[in-house]
């Protein structure tokens, strides 16, 4: 038997240890540099991407603005009509082509009614739009007889 082994594999041991520790400094070594380049390029990209994501908040909230602008034009118009439209009702249309056509006054009355509750129901841009819409039709419809 050989004697002399045991300090052999000992250094073996203690060289292979040592290359294993090695190889762990040099990887936390490019670990130290790699993470804050890593944190430096996230944070540039979520800079950018919130100046994106500004301008498009900023676009909708324009478009936002545009559409309250139209749904309030639009209930002051049919608020108004719909006021004339009570008047005409309580004179019940003499003086004008509604003289003796009570079905028609009311049917157009609640259809100014209900108009006016859709665009206060609106909840969404694209509902608004469409109630905007509706309400002016409605609106011109009545107009047509005042």
């Amino acid at each position: 038997m050989n004697r002399n082994s045991g300090c052999g594999m000992l250094l073996v041991g203690v060289l292979i240890l040592g290359a294993i520790l090695w190889l762990i400094g040099v990887a936390l070594w490019v670990l130290a540099v790699a993470a804050p380049l890593a944190g430096l390029a996230a944070g540039v990209h979520f800079f950018l991407q919130a100046a994106t994501c500004r301008g498009a908040a900023e676009r909708n909230a324009a478009a936002d603005a545009e559409v309250e602008e139209l749904v309030r034009d639009a209930a002051f118009d049919l608020s108004e009509t719909l006021s004339r439209w009570e008047m005409l009702r309580l004179t019940k249309g003499i003086g004008t082509p509604l003289h003796g056509r009570d079905e028609e006054t009311s049917t157009l009355h609640r259809q100014l009614i209900a108009a006016q509750e859709a665009l206060q129901a609106a909840t969404t841009p694209a509902n608004r739009i469409e109630a905007v819409i509706h309400a002016d039709t409605v609106r011109e419809s009545a107009e047509r007889f005042l």
